[in-house]
């Protein structure tokens, strides 16, 4: 199946061949551990103040900073003539807006958690919720992305907060 260029190229394909790689565990820590580098990488700088905002000294941001960000994740194949090739896996966008309540190195930490177990469901409770900076998350496949698949991470939009229920008394 994996040479016919038609079935190479659709989304459909790459999402069940994704689904049934992840299950198996070196295929699920190469891609997740590559995920982590990639989020702290390129998340974490997103995530940091610029310098045009450093340039209002004494005032305090209150104001959320925009983070859109797309990486793709690779992977290593091996076509018919034995020759390793790399090939984009998938696509990952992150659209949040970064909240000065709390710090960038939490906030990188929870967007690596809740793509972890969006991509093993097998791990994540039986009704999880993904939240980052106490506000829900959305993590989807765009159904309009080809043949490359496109993971959507967003943070939702206003009013969304959710309170954490906690077990002191």
């Amino acid at each position: 199946m994996e040479s016919n260029p038609d079935l190479v190229h659709s989304r459909e394909f790459n999402l069940d061949y994704l689904r049934m790689r992840m299950e198996e565990d070196q295929f699920h820590y190469v891609i997740v551990n590559q995920l982590k580098i990639k989020i702290r990488l390129l998340i974490s700088v997103a995530l940091r103040p610029s310098t045009a905002d450093v340039a209002t000294v004494g005032i305090a941001n209150t104001s959320g900073r925009p983070v859109d960000e797309i990486f793709d994740v690779y992977y290593d194949t091996t076509d018919h003539q034995g020759q390793r090739k790399e090939g984009v896996l998938f696509r990952v966008k992150v659209q949040l807006t970064k909240l000065p309540a709390q710090a960038s190195s939490i906030t990188v930490e929870q967007i690596i958690d809740c793509l972890e177990k969006f991509l093993n469901p097998s791990e994540a409770p039986e009704y999880w919720q993904p939240t980052v900076q106490g506000r829900v998350v959305t993590i989807e496949w765009d159904q309009k992305a080809k043949p490359t698949p496109l993971l959507l991470f967003n943070q939702s939009e206003e009013g969304d907060n959710v309170s954490f229920r906690s077990n002191i008394a």
